[in-house]
């Protein structure tokens, strides 16, 4: 007869702790009458029965060649466990379809010394599977490999072979891992809600998108992407991220982008500066679009779309319709585009880059950096009257395009007002900032080159203020309370006025003349000069000049202005008829004006009929601040 060492395990208690001094009772199968097992493979020797446990939960138990069942219990007697039909000759059979209550732990037999750790054995998770001819075995194996020292590394070692199928390791929703590192080549298809188009579980970036939760997500674009687009994207998943991590080529064709209207927190980005702006094309994120709308639409006039945030993307519109769209965003009362670029064609297009229209109420963020490049508008903000683009900062960067018809590097419209633009560089427009419709009280510190005009404001444009540095461009000023300065190489100085008149070689009186339409109750300084250039033939009176205005308790207030002449004396008048002499240097006015109402101005003149004589006249109106 033959005696069998019953596998040495180390039992625990429910806690996992090691079951010190427990016992273990061996009956004969199926009944409650006690079988003995023996100390060692010769049988001559009986164990105590039930085995008491080391104090590390382990015993060594020599099986005769029968059938046993096994009762588990603590030192105090608490059952723990009862393992019935138990042979070393079915011990396999008998272990796979084992339950346990307590922990189940593989464990060296050989110990650790101060020469050597010990990793695990090699376990292995087989299964098999159809391979067109034959059955075949696929596994999984694991093993804790321990490195060298007194405070080792511990690595989790995973291989699979077998299926060339995709292997995937699928972990539970909310599952968290602290501290993880990996090696190797890891790929993960869904991650925390990170979906990467891996080219196989997902093919497209709309594929990936599609399985994001309802909440939101990430999809992840792998570095060298190409991708055919062959239906438009609909962003409707709020919180959701699309990002890219190395350089990609999206083919759009005609197909659009739409943030759904309301959905916040929508996000496109790429790991690389201005979509390849650094480089060259090919090297970063390219979107090409070749349709004859609006490429990416953000949001709609019926409902607020916060948090839209795009950057480092590169839009080429290069071959799309002559008035195709960049970006629109529409009532997005906060958003952000940071270092975007846009590649238009140039020449007689109309396309814009990016339209910030505050329709239904406003749209309001920061454009950082931008680089726009072949635009007839490199940005406009628009809406409906107050519900226009208001409260935007628009930082560095620079708009050029070649000075085509009415071309504009930054348009406001509407009453876009409070904006900021901050070190933009304009170039090559034929207006470098315009500021039409009723767009008041916005504020730029910007520059403009080879511009026709450098900045132009409306009429209707109210207490808009405009630095431009380092520019010889020419400003147009026709708004109200506007202030501008310029500062360019040969020029240096502010415009301040908000009427003025400069009249030369007049030989007749003038008569009342409007001079400024008040919009505004409000003080006005007047200034003015005038001087003949061509003394008369015999004799001649220049002056004097009537101003006319209208208080703001509504009573008309008419005005002989007062002059200095030359030695000093104070008149209304001259009439020394010489052009070194006949000199009106006119005292300024302080004017208290009432809204709505007009300020008028009419000039005297008299000389003989023979050899006329000529004048000029200058007249500056300016708020008092």
């Amino acid at each position: 007869m033959s005696f069998e060492l019953f596998p040495v395990l180390q039992w625990l208690d429910n806690n996992g702790n090691p079951l010190a001094a427990g016992l273990i009772s061996t009956f004969i199968a199926g009944t409650n009458t006690p079988q003995a097992t023996y100390t060692d493979s010769t049988g001559g020797t009986p164990q105590a029965n039930p085995v008491v446990l080391d104090s590390a939960g382990r015993a060594q138990i020599w099986f005769a060649p029968a059938s046993y069942k096994l009762v588990l219990k603590t030192a105090s007697g608490v059952t723990l466990m009862t393992i019935d039909n138990v042979s070393l000759d079915n011990l396999a059979a008998t272990i796979s379809s084992l339950s346990m209550t307590g922990n189940l732990i593989m464990q060296m037999p050989t110990l650790a010394t101060s020469g050597a750790n010990q990793s695990s054995n090699v376990y292995s998770l087989q299964g098999t599977y159809w391979n067109g001819a034959a059955s075949a075995t696929d596994t999984w194996q694991f093993q804790n490999v321990i490195g060298v020292g007194t405070n080792p590394t511990s690595t989790l070692k995973i291989t699979h072979n077998g299926s060339s199928g995709l292997a995937s390791v699928n972990f539970p929703s909310g599952a968290v891992f602290p501290n993880p590192t990996f090696s190797g080549t890891v790929k993960s298809s869904n991650f925390n809600s990170v979906l990467w188009v891996d080219g196989v579980t997902y093919m497209t970036v709309m594929a990936a998108y599609a399985d994001l939760p309802a909440t939101g997500g990430t999809v992840m674009v792998p570095p060298n992407y190409l991708e055919n687009v062959a239906a438009p994207w609909v962003l409707n998943k709020p919180y959701s991220v699309i990002e890219f991590t190395g350089p990609a080529t999206l083919n759009f064709g005609s197909n659009a982008i739409t943030v759904s209207v309301g959905i916040p927190g929508i996000c496109i980005k790429s790991d690389i500066p201005w979509g390849s702006f650094v480089l060259s094309l090919g090297t970063g994120v390219e979107f090409n679009y070749t349709g004859s709308g609006t490429f990416i639409t953000v949001g709609a006039s019926s409902a607020d779309t916060y948090g839209f945030r795009m950057n480092d993307i590169c839009v080429f519109t290069n071959n799309a319709g002559s008035a195709a769209v960049g970006v629109d965003l529409i009532r997005c009362p906060s958003y952000e585009l940071r270092s975007l670029r846009f590649i238009g064609p140039g020449g007689a297009v109309t396309q814009q880059a990016v339209i910030l229209d505050g329709t239904g109420n406003f749209t309001g963020g920061i454009i950082y950096a931008p680089n726009i490049t072949g635009y007839f508008k490199g940005i406009q903000l628009t809406g409906s009257g107050v519900n226009a683009g208001n409260a935007n900062e628009i930082i560095g960067g620079s708009i050029a395009s070649p000075a085509n018809g009415t071309s504009l590097g930054i348009d406001f419209q509407a009453q876009s007002g409070g904006n900021v633009v901050y070190g933009t560089d304009i170039e090559g427009h034929a207006v470098g900032y315009n500021l039409g419709g009723t767009s008041q009280g916005n504020l730029i510190f910007g520059r403009t080159e080879t511009c026709t005009s450098g900045c132009t404001l409306g009429a209707s444009t109210i207490s808009n203020e405009v630095h431009l540095i380092n520019t010889n461009d020419p400003v147009t000023d026709s708004g109200t309370n506007n202030l501008v300065f310029v500062f360019g190489s040969t020029i240096r100085g502010a415009k301040l006025s908000v009427a003025q008149v400069d009249l030369t070689g007049q030989t007749a009186a003038i008569g009342t003349t409007t001079l400024y339409a008040v919009p505004a109750s409000g003080q006005y300084r007047l200034s003015w000069n005038s001087k003949v250039t061509t003394a008369a033939g015999t004799s001649s009176t220049l002056g004097p000049l009537t101003i006319v205005y209208t208080d703001p308790d509504g009573n008309a207030v008419t005005i002989t202005a007062g002059a200095l002449q030359i030695g000093g004396t104070v008149n209304t008048t001259v009439t020394t008829n010489s052009i070194t002499t006949a000199v009106l240097q006119g005292i300024p006015l302080v004017l208290n004006c009432k809204a709505g109402t007009n300020i008028t101005y009419a000039m005297a003149y008299a000389s003989n009929a023979a050899n006329a004589m000529a004048y000029n006249l200058h007249i500056r109106l300016e708020p008092v601040l």
